[in-house]
């Protein structure tokens, strides 16, 4: 089934390349460069994941090289298919929302072997001491095309903005860094949970989501979480500073 998945999941990169102002037009004129864009976002998770344990990056083409194939493929429909029928078939709702459920069956399993592969790399350690790497990792594996994707664009068109993962990220990367956060506690034995139970409750949560936001107008649900946190965290202390100073006035 991987070859399924990896097209699902190629399919979802170039068509959030694609969605992005000016990209047809920008491919048409430029193929190499978004060609190359739509390449390193769909590895994005292994080069990324790859730099930060200290592994060759160059490493992630040369094993892919049948992928390289797969992406090619799927950047020439979404961008150039006749008549753009490709583009119109998969941004059909129906569709578009099993690709997004299959999408997370991969996205789980990627988070899941990333923390396992912090575990063999760091191998003799315990969980607690690999924690932070374990999260990145997981997190990295999980939504890495997100990270890559819009700075990789912008730089390449020679374009400056503030859109990126690290300042507005999305409801996948929020849910792949507490994903990874959940599967460690769990090793740890936090709490008592199967871990093939615990991934078909995060693929389960995800997918719902992602249907959610497909198919009505709501939010990203951590959204709210993080105002709440926010407030608590941030806000609050200075009004509550704010508020003794007015009592002593």
């Amino acid at each position: 089934m991987a070859p399924y998945f990896l097209f699902v999941h190629y399919t979802l990169v170039t068509l959030s390349l694609r969605a992005r102002s000016g990209s047809r037009d920008y491919a048409k004129s430029h193929p190499f460069a978004s060609w190359f864009v739509c390449l390193v976002s769909c590895l994005g998770g292994a080069l990324i994941s790859a730099f930060l344990l200290g592994k060759s990056t160059l490493n992630v083409f040369y094993v892919n090289n049948t992928n390289l194939i797969y992406i090619t493929i799927v950047w020439y429909l979404v961008m150039f298919s006749p008549a753009d029928i490709f583009y119109k078939i998969v941004n059909i709702n129906a569709v578009k929302a099993i690709i997004l459920v299959l999408k997370e069956v991969q996205r789980v399993r990627n988070i899941q072997n990333g923390v396992n592969t912090v575990a063999e790399t760091y191998r003799g350690s315990s969980l607690d001491q690999i924690f932070f790497v374990a999260v990145l990792i997981g997190s990295v594996r999980g939504s890495g095309a997100k990270f890559l994707m819009r700075p990789l664009d912008s730089f390449i068109r020679g374009t400056i903005g503030a859109d990126n993962e690290f300042l507005k990220p999305t409801f996948s990367t929020k849910h792949a860094v507490l994903s990874s956060i959940l599967i460690l506690l769990q090793r740890m034995g936090y709490f008592k949970m199967d871990e093939p139970l615990l991934i078909t409750i995060l693929f389960a949560i995800a997918a719902t989501v992602q249907l959610a936001l497909l198919f009505t107008d709501i939010e990203d649900p951590y959204k709210k979480i993080e105002e709440v946190l926010a407030a608590i965290l941030f806000k609050f202390p200075d009004e509550a500073v704010k508020e003794v100073k007015k009592k002593k006035d």
